[in-house]
């Protein structure tokens, strides 16, 4: 269970002088999207490095977590993030650097951000660590300086042993890249995250004989609201005498942030057939409130796919007991499906799941499901992440129509009021 316990001493050292003409264009000018990435070539284990708290927008904190999920070092590791202006030459991945992977001695990590002087940007301490989900946290105070709008950092974590007594004493994490927004943001709709109910991933196994009668289960279960959760469940179950009963897996990942709600939810179960009554399951959950405090444009997408049997996942928006968006795999099928335009002011709500349960010897029983939603700007028309030229004429366009997208103020009737509420929120993004 990823937590966020642990205090951080952050040298923070943003350097206006070095950081301009080194910064990787996005391409995006004053209209990025913070946006995070992760990247690297599995040399550095996944979930080494997460978003604990905050968005990469200019002017605010973000606070960033180290951990080593394979528990390779000891607890009061000391932890460290490099940020810098540009990743390493060989991105997405990175240079070989042995000795310094958590995957213990003798396997190579990588080094993903570039150290050169003149693009490193800063080292940023965390505190101690406390073992596998116990993140070391270290705070970045991004600097309100408007023309860093647009450009993408790139941060890598350490974690060093200083006792050496586990199996490894210097442990790189994977990398993550982080598009920066400006604090003054033309992107104004946010997520005001409400009750967050359910963040779990649980895998189960039960069976029953003359001599045996016993089940187990696995919960990882996290409703704090961190930006990013990582939550694994496994279980392998066999009985008094050893004999294998049954296997169960569900990891659960979602992102929290303030114009992107992202989760990835992967779900196994399988039984052996050695015993009376058998079954296995696992399950990965999200069901959470989010409140819009204006109307505001959005996009979503999902997929989903299931084997045959008994598996399924599914995801429902809706607002006031109305379904805004919906979609399922059950049982063998997959599906892929979006939805794009308005999301009225209001409180909504979210329920997704993957959930794959067997009965019977066969093959694993899998679920799997991907979801994004993201806010954008009255303006971005289009919903491509910035404000311009093509928004604009997007617009012409659905207005001369008398589209319903083009409703503006949400009244049922497209008209001039609409025209002028999107030129002038279109005027204001572009500085035109």
């Amino acid at each position: 269970m990823t937590t966020t316990t642990n205090r951080s001493t952050a040298r923070p050292s943003l350097l206006v002088r070095a950081c301009v003409p080194a910064l990787v264009a996005a391409g995006l000018a004053g209209n990025a999207l913070a946006d995070t990435e992760h990247y690297g070539c599995g040399l550095n284990p996944e979930g080494s490095l997460v978003v604990v708290q905050g968005d990469a927008i200019l002017g605010r904190t973000l606070v960033l977590g180290i951990d080593n999920p394979l528990g390779t070092q000891s607890a009061g590791s000391i932890g460290a993030v490099y940020l810098s202006a540009a990743p390493d030459a060989a991105f997405p991945c990175g240079t070989t650097a042995f000795g310094f992977s958590m995957f213990g001695p003798g396997s190579p990590g990588e080094a993903l951000v570039d150290l050169d002087p003149n693009r490193l940007i800063g080292l940023y301490f965390a505190g101690p660590w406390s073992g596998p989900g116990q993140t070391a946290n270290a705070s970045i105070a991004l600097p309100n300086v408007p023309a860093f709008a647009g450009y993408d950092l790139f941060a890598q974590g350490v974690l060093i042993d200083p006792t050496g007594l586990g199996q490894t004493v210097i442990g790189a994490t994977e990398g993550l890249r982080l598009r920066l927004e400006p604090a003054a943001s033309v992107f104004e709709p946010v997520f005001e995250y409400g009750a967050i109910e359910i963040r779990r991933a649980s895998a189960e196994s039960r069976a029953f004989d003359y001599e045996y009668d016993d089940g187990v289960q696995d919960v990882d279960d996290d409703t704090s609201p961190l930006t990013t959760t990582t939550l694994d469940a496994q279980i392998d179950h066999s009985d008094y005498y050893g004999v294998p009963i049954g296997t169960a897996a569900a990891t659960h990942v979602s992102h929290l942030g303030a114009r992107v709600l992202s989760a990835a939810m992967t779900t196994s179960a399988q039984v052996e057939g050695n015993l009376f009554s058998e079954d296995a399951g696992g399950s990965a959950n999200l069901r959470l409130e989010f409140t819009l405090t204006s109307r505001s444009r959005f996009a979503v997408d999902a997929s989903a796919t299931t084997t045959a049997g008994y598996s399924q996942s599914f995801v429902h928006l809706g607002r006031d007991g109305q379904t805004l968006f919906t979609m399922g795999a059950y049982n063998g099928s997959t599906d892929s499906n979006g939805a794009s335009g308005w999301l009225e002011a209001g409180t909504h709500r979210l329920e997704a799941y993957a959930t794959a349960q067997s009965f019977a010897p066969a093959v694993p029983d899998t679920a799997t499901l991907d979801l994004t939603i993201r806010l954008f700007h009255l303006a971005d028309f289009d919903l491509d992440g910035d404000v311009d030229q093509d928004d604009l004429a997007n617009y012409d366009f659905e207005y001369a129509d008398g589209s319903p997208d083009a409703d503006v103020d949400g009244d049922d009737d497209t008209d001039a009021d609409d025209r002028a509420l999107f030129d002038a929120a279109w005027s204001a993004a572009t500085g035109t």
